[in-house]
């Protein structure tokens, strides 16, 4: 669930149950990890008690950037800002508008530039704080457009890399085929776009505060806020008027909306890349590699990304380069391979599978024409990260040994296999005798050795090797080489690290000119090493003796340089769906001498060097438009390279305490419900939450217009262990059946106390229950009241879940029971039990991937004392209040007899579902008002079944046979994610009918009750 689902509350009418756990991104509990934290008066850092140096990188970059940001965007805190870190999870990271945090997940080693993107986030949100406080920028940021929201957030930090920015923006410009204004307003899918729609947006954005007066950016926010307010929301619907709080707080400050600003900006940059003769393109006389699916371990579904949040993007199909072949991984359905790249010419033109692998293999392998070694992973309860290493040799397989953290690269020496891992704070080479490895059975621990550690803020980042060939031809690594980096609050430093393979010995290589290495790889002529400035990539040669020869532009973003024993150079380049694979003796465009480069920077960074500049001023002196002169790259580069890494100034000498409770109240909002009678009116709030949000008060008071009754719910929620706590208290109507038209009501009092935990010895997820309550009659017959089960109840529930994803599939069941014996009971004496799986199956028909869902499940009520509701059959779920359920994901009849969302009743029930989507438009990619609307599928649906009495045997011929043909629009509002459609169908042997559906991602949870 995305975390801005909580903009839903503002949207629907639900009845509560419970709130997720939070920080929803982070989607686990504290569990056993330790928590310390940092606190000035300005900030409170709380971080893994593993991971002390990222702690204090984060609070020294937000100290340091907060009273530019502060002036920049016109808007101060009046109280410390709470960040939470998290070094076991890598999800989007969030500048959470609803609690007012701060939420970083960077596997303990973010730093700056993701601390300053999601800073940049809450100090604007500061401009949208209302009567509700922090959580009433709700109100308001739906009218602001995505574009806007992270193009701001990435033209002050550049966490993407200014190079990665302006290469998006020179890509587009060149071929012209930008993605339309309507796109930048969904860049939180989490597909390969957000990168592109983050890159696009920092600089348009970049390019208003350029064109326009950035003084004046704290007014257009003031002013923003203004035509936001409610009051002018009728106003905005008003056809023709084309009235919109951005778009007319853009006009006051610019003269021009945010249509008209973007294409201006694309005329311009249009301009300025094609003029740039100096920067040769490789795609035209090329074609892209064709490449079936990204090889991952296991599949997964996609996370969508919400408003605030930032992105990281990796992108790598673990290309390796033997005897001057690329090859790939590649996966075909639950089969993984690998394939070698084949070239037309200069350019990959497709790939041929060469071998099989195994399907749970991970990352890097060595591939040998009689063995394989390779990793396969796992994760513990905290979400450690492990890897274990394997050798196939003919028909034996063997696992050899465990490690802690991620594996990037491993090799064959002549005498050992080299591997470098990443774990929290720490990067190490690591190795183990081939020897050993040959005798096929498991390695001790106390065999491998590890050298040359690195902590963050220090990182090591490979970017070739230099390897030679045993007698049967197959390449050994003699070298490895690294680039060193540091962050200081000014930039980044570097440096080459080159280490022998044999002797673990290190030398650095020196380069005299400035600029970040990406990647490096040898030919017959010598070295390559591909290279980022601020804002173009290029490639600098230098012959074997190391010294530099020439260097060259390019107009494309280098992803990787690979060796190759001839004069080629080979390498893959970014490409808006993918790379594209290019091998050539001789690159388009002019050589020239060395020279000095300036390095991705950021309007941050550069005010960092010049502070008393303002915002203005920096963005005219660091215009990535006009070429920074050699005597301002050669000032940068001695006040960077002078300056400390970062957690060597003020965090220095502070040392990190455990952390502390601290409890506030975050929000209470107006609320809508619905009961039995009509509608509710009162308010939803969460009056108490720690800053952890390990502990979590949810309050919901409503009180009905017409039934005059209180429904009343507080909700507890601790999910400071791996186990979830739950303390519920509540008044609530509770749907009790219908009977011979009169619809029956309990007014239900009382409290619940459950447990939830997932086991991963079993992978299930386990969830305990324990209610006692009192049912009164509310509604309904008082002499059929005076027949049936009420008063006071004592109930015990579970419910057990799992599921397995397989590379063709996923395979989901559960168990689900509620027992009311007569031992604890004076009333009540029944059990109620529930089984169901579905089997989920992607298929591609017709280039398209449609999606096959078939589901069984069947449950029964057992008992001499039962409430008059048992089992309730429907061929379709529509919303019926006090059922347990909310108004989402339902189905709504239009017009027809209402059969599909009729109840059939009994003690037993059972289902069979079949339902198959296939997409029509699967990127419509059209903005209609607020509303971004992202794909229309075609869903047609069968179910089978019925509810009956144990007592009469059933007969397939009563059973409820019900088909139904769907259109359904899945839309966005700044990552809220909503369904809405239109639907046909019957129960066979009825009239047709139509019925419309609706559904979305919101802040609550509907329970089981």
């Amino acid at each position: 669930m995305r975390v801005f689902g909580k903009v839903a509350i503002a949207f629907a009418f639900l009845q509560a149950h419970s709130a997720f756990a939070l920080p929803i991104g982070f989607g686990r509990n504290q569990g056993d990890l330790d928590y310390d934290e940092l606190k000035t008066k300005n900030f409170i850092i709380y971080h893994d008690r593993r991971a002390p140096n990222e702690a204090k990188v984060v609070l020294e970059s937000l100290e340091a950037a907060r009273p530019r940001l502060e002036t920049w965007l016109g808007a101060k805190r009046d109280k410390p800002l709470p960040v939470l870190m998290s070094s076991t999870t890598s999800n989007a990271s969030f500048a959470n508008f609803i609690t007012d945090v701060i939420e970083l997940q960077s596997l303990a080693r973010g730093g700056r530039d993701l601390a300053w993107h999601e800073y940049t986030h809450s100090t604007m949100y500061r401009h949208l704080d209302n009567i509700f406080g922090p959580a009433g920028s709700i109100i308001h940021l739906p009218w602001m457009p995505a574009w806007w929201i992270e193009g701001l957030a990435e033209t002050m930090s550049v966490s993407g890399g200014s190079d990665t920015q302006y290469g998006i923006e020179r890509y587009y410009a060149v071929n012209g085929n930008w993605p339309s204004y309507d796109k930048l307003h969904a860049l939180y899918d989490g597909t390969r776009f957000s990168t592109i729609g983050y890159g696009v947006s920092g600089a348009f954005v970049s390019y208003i505060l350029r064109t326009y007066d950035a003084t004046r950016l704290p007014q257009m926010l003031n002013n923003f806020y203004d035509y936001s307010m409610p009051w002018y929301w009728p106003w905005s619907f008003v056809p023709f008027n084309k009235f919109m709080p951005m778009d007319q707080a853009l006009t006051d400050w610019t003269g021009k909306s945010g249509y008209e600003l973007y294409e201006e900006y694309k005329s311009e940059a249009g301009k300025y890349w094609k003029s740039r003769t100096d920067l040769p393109y490789l795609y035209e006389s090329g074609s892209e590699l064709k490449i079936k699916n990204a090889p991952v371990s296991k599949p997964s579904p996609t996370k969508g990304l919400h408003a605030g949040q930032a992105l990281t993007f990796n992108s790598s199909f673990f290309f390796q380069t033997r005897n001057d072949d690329v090859f790939l991984l590649s996966r075909d359905g639950n089969e993984l391979s690998e394939a070698k790249v084949k070239f037309k010419g200069s350019a990959a033109d497709t790939s041929e599978k060469v071998r099989s692998l195994p399907d749970d293999m991970v990352g890097p392998r060595i591939v040998r024409d009689d063995s394989l070694v390779y990793q396969t992973g796992d994760t513990n309860s905290n979400y450690d990260v492990f890897r274990y290493f394997w050798i196939e040799k003919g028909k034996k397989k063997r696992r050899l040994f465990k490690r802690t953290g991620y594996v990037q690269e491993m090799w064959y020496t002549k005498t050992n296999l080299v591997w470098i891992e990443e774990k929290l704070e720490v990067q190490q080479i690591c190795s183990v005798p081939r020897a050993e490895i040959d005798k096929l059975k498991g390695i001790s621990p106390k065999l491998i050795k590890c050298q040359a550690p690195v902590t963050f803020p220090e990182s090591l980042r490979i970017l070739g090797n230099r390897t030679e060939k045993d007698g049967k031809g197959n390449e050994l690594l003699t070298e490895i080489w690294m680039q060193k980096s540091s962050e200081t609050l000014l930039g980044d430093k570097h440096e080459i690290v080159v280490m022998d393979a044999n002797t673990f010995a290190t030398r650095k290589f020196v380069d005299p000119y400035h600029g970040k290495a990406l990647s490096l790889a040898f030919n017959r002529q010598g070295m390559t090493i591909a290279y980022a400035d601020s804002n173009s990539h290029f490639l600098r040669r230098f012959n074997n003796q190391g010294q530099c020869v020439d260097e060259q532009l390019l107009g494309n973003m280098i992803d990787r340089l690979f060796n190759n024993s001839k004069d080629q150079t080979v390498m893959s380049l970014w490409r808006q769906d993918g790379v594209l694979i290019y091998s050539t003796n001789q690159l388009p465009g002019a050589k020239t001498a060395c020279r000095g480069h300036d390095e991705p920077t950021s309007p941050l960074q550069v005010s960092m060097r010049y502070p008393q500049a303002s915002l203005k001023e920096i963005l005219a002196q660091r215009n990535p438009w006009k070429p920074a002169s050699p005597t301002s790259v050669d000032a940068d580069a001695q006040k960077i390279a002078s300056q400390a890494p970062l957690g060597n100034g003020l965090a220095a000498k502070m040392d990190s305490e455990p952390s502390e409770f601290r409890a506030r109240p975050v929000f209470a909002f107006p609320w809508i419900g619905i009961d039995a009678l009509g509608y509710q009116y009162g308010m939803l709030s969460v009056p108490l939450m720690d800053h952890l949000q390990n502990e979590t008060v949810q309050l919901i008071a409503l009180y009905g217009a017409s039934s005059r009754f209180p429904n009343i719910e507080l909700n507890i929620m601790s999910n400071r262990f791996e186990t979830t706590w739950s303390l519920d208290l509540f008044r609530r109507q509770t749907w009790n059946g219908s009977f011979r038209g009169q619809t029956y009501y309990f007014d239900e009092r009382g409290a619940q106390v459950s447990a939830a935990r997932y086991i991963y010895a079993l992978d299930m997820s386990l969830r305990l229950s324990y209610k006692q309550s009192d049912l009164i009659p509310y509604l309904g017959d008082e002499l059929v009241w005076n027949q049936i089960a009420k008063g006071y109840i004592r109930e015990t529930g579970i419910l057990a879940s799992k599921s397995h994803r397989f590379f063709w599939s996923s395979l989901s069941y559960y168990l689900s029971s509620n027992l009311a014996t007569k031992f604890d009971n004076k009333n009540y004496d029944y059990e109620q039990t529930g089984v169901g799986t579905n089997l989920s199956i992607p298929l591609s028909l017709f280039g398209r991937q449609t999606v096959q869902n078939w589901g069984l499940s069947y449950s029964r009520v057992r008992g001499p004392r039962r409430k008059l509701l048992k089992e309730a059959y429907r061929p379709l779920r529509t919303y019926v209040p006090g059922s347990g359920g909310g108004l989402n994901e339902i189905n709504q009849p239009i017009f027809g007899p209402g059969a599909l969302t009729s109840a059939a009743y009994g003690d037993t029930q059972a289902r069979f579902n079949f339902a198959w989507t296939v997409p029509l438009i699967p990127d419509l990619a059209k903005l209609v008002h607020i509303v971004y609307l992202q794909r229309l599928d075609f869903t047609a649906f069968f179910n089978y079944g019925n509810a009956w009495f144990h007592t009469d045997a059933p007969k397939l011929r009563d059973s409820i046979k019900a088909h139904g043909y769907n259109l359904d629009l899945t839309a966005d509002v700044k990552g809220v994610k909503l369904n809405a459609g239109i639907g046909v169908g019957q129960v066979v042997g009825n009239d047709w009918e139509m019925y419309a559906l609706f559904g979305f991602d919101a802040l609550i949870s509907q329970g089981e009750r």
